[in-house]
């Protein structure tokens, strides 16, 4: 049985991502339930149960919220994420795959179809947070090996 890590499991990705994953018998899926800034919470989760994959969906999404609440936004997204990168760091999970669900925001406005070389700025707040939390995991690479899928 393979453990999979989820964070974010009752926003829409997280709810289709579980259906889906439920469908296949070899996977045992556990949700993240808490507040993603809890280090203490966060840690004993990676600890207990030792994943080899983590999926990480868990952010402040609505630009609108974002842009209101900028420090909210920046916490939940860098912090939240950098909480999980440290745990699995300080638990030695090199093995472990990190999914690590960003944003198109984080390319500045084009007209043309973006692709992944375009420059990257952050063209709201959210982008930005996103942003700075791709920035953290590429510092971290060393440590486990992860994708940044920018949705």
């Amino acid at each position: 049985m393979i453990k999979i890590g989820i964070t974010g499991s009752t926003g829409i990705l997280g709810k289709s991502l579980i259906k889906h994953i439920k469908k296949y018998p070899k996977y045992e899926l556990l949700k993240f339930k808490g507040n993603i800034l809890n280090k203490k919470k966060i840690e004993a989760w990676i600890k207990k149960n030792q994943f080899k994959i983590i999926i990480h969906l868990a952010a402040l999404v609505p630009t609108n919220k974002s842009k209101k609440n900028y420090n909210l936004a920046k916490n939940v997204n860098l912090i939240g994420t950098k909480n999980l990168v440290n745990a699995i760091k300080y638990y030695q999970l090199k093995k472990t795959f990190f999914f690590f669900s960003s944003t198109s925001h984080v390319y500045l406005f084009n007209k043309k179809k973006i692709n992944e070389n375009f420059q990257t700025k952050g063209i709201s707040k959210y982008g930005k947070t996103k942003l700075l939390a791709e920035r953290l995991l590429l510092k971290n690479t060393n440590f486990y090996n992860f994708c940044i899928g920018r949705i």
